[in-house]
């Protein structure tokens, strides 16, 4: 999702509840589920109404892994992201 200063917002929707979660205060873009409940992503530069990024907002060169079980986000040392294992039914 998108803001209004055109920075990524990574969210999770909680399927018990129906509830939203935003994942990071920070703009992030790239999430992908490690598995159930670890979120890889990447950082990206902040924009604002006075400094707008344009069409695609840079990437800040970190990436994270969220902790959805203990509502944690910490430096990844994985620098992308490209599959998970094992892949659940219907993935592939």
């Amino acid at each position: 999702m998108l803001n209004a200063q055109q920075n990524h917002v990574s969210e999770v929707l909680d399927l018990t509840s129906g509830a939203i979660h935003s994942l990071s205060a920070n703009p992030r873009v790239g999430a992908a589920f490690l598995n159930a409940s670890l979120v890889w992503y990447s950082g990206e530069s902040i924009c604002t109404t006075a400094t707008p990024c344009g069409l695609v907002p840079p990437q800040s060169g970190q990436t994270y892994i969220y902790d959805l079980g203990s509502d944690v986000e910490t430096v990844s040392i994985d620098t992308g992201f490209y599959d998970s294992w094992p892949h659940n039914v219907g993935q592939s």
